[in-house]
């Protein structure tokens, strides 16, 4: 069975940096049947297989071509999913990546600070607290392992370890870095997980709408 792709895309603004998180979620087939059914058991796996960062003010033309680059080279290997952060100065970038033909669903995400999910207008409007949360839980529970060898691992740990999770007068719970411009790679990994929760089959088949 081919593999599927979750691409994430944080990007970046004028003091902090885009980053690129792909994780990859390929499928095994036992080698001996089941001596009952006679059925050979399935086993799902999810493995970082790349992380990017780019320069501070890197031009999004740069970006986007990259994006294009690498979306295409992982189509030709498996489903891809493109998963863009469109907020603030992000909905340019989406509009460029809405290309006819091309071999990717794209995924556009508002990162908020808001209590729940929603889809409206082509859109997911996601908190940035289910985000961080998701991808948290994803690592105590082992649910994806990173591909050995990856230069900016080390990074992405760091980010990850420097989150808190702040408690606000209101009761609202808020994840993030102590300095924002420092949480790209584990915002980009995030997006992808997520991705895949929401992309996750059950018996009706994909669970949330995609465009």
């Amino acid at each position: 069975m081919r593999p599927e792709y979750f691409f994430g895309v944080d990007l970046g603004q004028r003091r902090d940096r885009t980053a690129f998180a792909i994780l990859e979620r390929s499928q095994t087939v036992a080698a001996i049947p089941d001596p009952i059914t006679w059925e050979r058991a399935r086993s799902t796996h999810h493995q970082v297989r790349h992380l990017e960062r780019f320069p501070i003010g890197t031009a999004y033309t740069v970006v986007i071509q990259r994006i294009e680059r690498l979306g295409r080279m992982l189509a030709n290997m498996g489903a891809c999913n493109l998963i863009v952060d469109a907020t603030g100065v992000g909905l340019p970038v989406i509009d460029a990546l809405r290309i006819p033909g091309a071999p990717w669903r794209l995924m556009p995400v508002t990162i908020t600070y808001g209590v729940s999910e929603a889809w409206s207008d082509g859109l997911w409007r996601v908190p940035k607290r289910d985000l961080i949360a998701g991808l948290q839980l994803a690592f105590e529970n082992n649910h994806f392992t990173i591909a050995k060898d990856l230069k900016d691992t080390p990074a992405l740990v760091e980010e990850l370890t420097s989150m808190r999770a702040n408690h606000r007068v209101s009761g609202a719970t808020q994840y993030g870095s102590p300095d924002p411009a420092h949480d790209d790679l584990a915002m980009a990994l995030a997006l992808s997980w997520w991705a895949v929760e929401t992309r996750r089959p059950n018996p009706l088949g994909v669970n949330k709408p995609v465009l």
